[in-house]
């Protein structure tokens, strides 16, 4: 039996929300208000084509992470989405496993505020328009460069074009074998800590 793959963890700044609203508000995107969440909602699902969380699920990651779903409008109406979720060490060893469930995450794999994540997972990005697209992809890098340049990112692709895109241009790899949909993005320091996840 092959051993488990292994993900790079190297320390991480702690979670802050207001350092996440300094670098992603130029980019034009604001948290998710729970009145957003059904048209951000129908938008993932639709342009994914793909199943997304409920919105109990939103609702209630929200109470950890408020900045797990972002959103981008142009026109008072909802043109982007992007989301991600800031992961402990326990979420990114299910990760490994092939054991996480994305589409209902436990409160207790989520980094809380001050606390430093492991890693961080894309929950999903969806883009309607170009500068819709522009503004939250150039949110999520403001994040990882600016807050958490060697951050370890996770995610599985749902579509053949979020896995293409996910590899080519992101720096993903497949975790396990050539063909798998968990993939993984290192981002190591000189010196990084290996952990088998």
């Amino acid at each position: 039996m092959a051993g488990q793959p292994t993900i790079l963890l190297p320390p991480q700044p702690p979670l802050r929300l207001a350092d996440i609203l300094r670098v992603t508000t130029p980019h034009g995107v604001a948290l998710a208000a729970a009145q957003d969440l059904p048209e951000a909602q129908a938008l993932a699902a639709r342009l994914m084509a793909h199943k997304v969380a409920e919105l109990d699920v939103y609702l209630r990651v929200q109470a950890v992470q408020p900045a797990a779903v972002m959103i981008a409008k142009e026109e008072g109406r909802i043109t982007a989405v992007t989301a991600m979720l800031f992961l402990r060490p326990a979420a990114v060893d299910q990760f490994a496993q092939d054991a996480f469930e994305a589409l209902d995450p436990a409160n207790d794999l989520l980094t809380v505020e001050g606390e430093s994540p492991a890693a961080v997972y894309s929950w999903g990005v969806a883009a309607a328009t170009k500068s819709g697209g522009a503004a939250v992809l150039g949110s999520g890098v403001a994040i990882r460069e600016e807050l958490f340049p060697h951050i370890t990112a996770l995610t599985r692709a749902v579509t053949g074009a979020g896995r293409h895109v996910a590899l080519t241009r992101y720096g993903y790899r497949p975790l396990r074998r050539d063909d798998d949909d968990l993939l993984v993005a290192e981002f190591p320091p000189a010196v990084a800590t290996e952990q088998a996840a």
